[in-house]
Parts: C-alpha cells; structure tokens; sequence
C-alpha cells in the first residue's frame, strides 16, 4: 500500500527574523509531511525542503520573496499550471504533480483570497476542470469554515463535490479547543483513501506560554493510502 502525508497551514508571512519562526520549523519538522501546501509564506521558510514550487508573485498582492500559496515535498514536483483561470485573482493557485514513489499525485495548493472570495468561487470552477485528473488533493486557505461556515462555504463545498472531491478536514476538531474553526483544508478524490485529520491549534504551550498566536490560522495534515 502506498502512503502520502499531506499537510497545509498558512504561515502569516513569517520569515527566520520573526519570533514565531522556530516554533513553525519546530511543528513541520513534527508533523513530517511528506508534501505541505504553505500558505501566507516567505520562500525561507521552504529551505528544508529539497523541492517547492509556487503561484509566483503579483503586485499588491505579494511581491519580493512572499508568496501567497507554495508546494513543497520530499519528491520531485511537476509544475502542471499556476495560473488555473486567467478570471482568478493571480498569485493564488498551483497546481503540481508529485512524483511519489507509489506513481504520480496531483496536488493543488489555492488560496481563496479573503478580500476576493466571491470572484474566487466564481472562477475555481473553471481552474479545477482545467486541471482535473485521477488521484488529485487540493489544500490551502479556503478561508471558510466547512461545511456550515455561511452561505459562500456552502457554495465553495457543493463546488468540491460538484468536481468529485471529498473534504476531510470539515467539521468540529477537538484539537482547537475554543478557537475558531478551521479555515485551512484538505479535500481529495475519493480514489485516495484519507486517514483522521491531523490538526494543531493557532496557540502552543511553549510559544510566549501559550499567550499569543503562533500564526493566525491552525494547521491540518491527512494521511492518504491508495
């Protein structure tokens, strides 16, 4: 049986001059995802891993060394598409293929723009039959609760199942104690057998006591076996 640990947290622009950048380094290196589709994040915080490729930048968007959505991965990556639409808003969608030794997996990292979500919804659609294929995992920031976080989560969970995509990060997760929901999740087609969700909260005990977040998004990783 062939194994992939999938994972994704956005990172709120950390870089290894911010506080929070070893208690980051500290949960991935624990969490030992085999690919991670980071989120919010500066392209140092991907060095430790031999392979990434991301969405690119975009004036006003993310400029410099940010980049709003990037994959990374033990294997070698395939880049398949970062553009999705020409309608979408740029910057916020790649797509990958990852050359795990169980054969190749696609992986689509998107980030479904706060200030944009509406525009987003309207045109992911269009990104997803573009790069639609068999054994295929899209994580990022959906910047929803799913499946009841209001009227565009709704829109945004029927499009996954409109697209043969099943959400295995939704609902209650004890992990996060009082925070909110999460907002970061990982849906795949259903020819991946996907394991409990792996979620770790905004806070950690040994960050500022527990006082302050590390970032301002919790985390999740799934395990899927095909």
């Amino acid at each position: 049986m062939n194994r992939l640990r999938v994972a994704t947290w956005n990172l709120e622009w950390a870089t290894a001059r911010t506080a929070n950048y070893p208690t980051i380094q500290r949960r991935l290196s624990d969490i030992d995802a085999d690919v991670v589709v980071l989120t919010e994040m500066r392209v140092v915080t991907g060095a430790g891993w031999p392979h990434m490729l991301d969405a690119g930048t975009h004036p006003g968007i993310c400029t410099g060394d940010k980049r709003k959505v990037a994959i990374v991965s033990k294997y070698p990556l395939t880049l398949v598409d970062d553009v999705g639409s020409d309608h979408l808003p740029p910057a916020n969608f790649v797509a990958v293929d990852v050359d795990c030794p169980g054969g190749p997996i696609r992986v689509i990292g998107i980030v479904v723009r706060w200030a944009q979500r509406s525009l987003y919804l309207d045109h992911l659609p269009e990104a997803l039959a573009n790069t639609m294929t068999d054994r295929m995992i899209v994580a990022g920031d959906y910047n929803h609760r799913l499946p009841n976080g209001g009227p565009l989560a709704r829109r945004l969970g029927a499009m996954l199942q409109n697209h043969g995509l099943l959400l295995h990060t939704g609902g209650e997760h004890a992990a996060l104690g009082d925070e909110r929901g999460l907002i970061d999740h990982i849906a795949a087609t259903d020819d991946l057998a996907a394991g409990a969700p792996i979620v770790w909260p905004r806070h950690y005990p040994l960050y500022r006591n527990g006082t302050k977040e590390v970032t301002d998004h919790a985390g999740a990783a799934v395990d899927f076996t095909w």
